[in-house]
């Protein structure tokens, strides 16, 4: 693997999902659920990476919680993207470097997180696409994005749900 690495759509695209699904401990992980829609997500998840790094992953088929897990097997990365993403749901954050690459690679990128942790539906006649995130931060920084590839977005906060 190169130290250096280039910005590709592929690359965009896989940290979209990341941004949505993934977190990083000792390895590279997204978590998907069982559907047919989600299982072509996380094995498109497994080709993006392995052109994007040169890394093979693994499906894992977790059936005690309903859960299909992408793994990938490098500290070196898991680092990278805890400092590039944050360690956790909550602070999770885009690294400035995504908030300031160029119109196609957002457009990859909003695609890769809007597959993982999104909707959409036409009514109408309008297509309307919806996120989640439980981060104030990454909110906040998506909207930016779709603002700057020529979306208009809206946001709002659901409140918490009562325990």
């Amino acid at each position: 693997m190169s130290r250096r690495l280039p910005l590709s759509s592929e690359l965009f695209e896989f940290l979209g999902y990341y941004a949505a699904e993934g977190h990083a401990a000792r390895t590279v992980r997204l978590s998907f659920g069982k559907t047919a829609r989600e299982r072509s997500f996380a094995e498109r998840c497994l080709s993006l990476f392995q052109r994007v790094f040169g890394i093979s992953g693994r499906i894992y088929d977790y059936k005690r919680n309903s859960a299909l897990l992408v793994d990938f097997p490098t500290i070196l990365l898991s680092k990278a993207f805890r400092l590039w993403f944050g360690d956790d749901a909550s602070t999770k954050h885009l690294p400035q470097w995504i908030m300031e690459a160029e119109e196609t690679l957002i457009r990859k990128f909003l695609i890769g997180f809007i597959n993982g942790d999104g909707w959409s539906m036409t009514t109408n006649g309008y297509s309307v696409v919806g996120m989640c995130t439980v981060s104030d931060v990454m909110a906040e920084q998506i909207f930016l994005l779709c603002v700057k590839v020529g979306l208009c977005p809206s946001a709002r906060r659901r409140p918490q749900a009562k325990k």
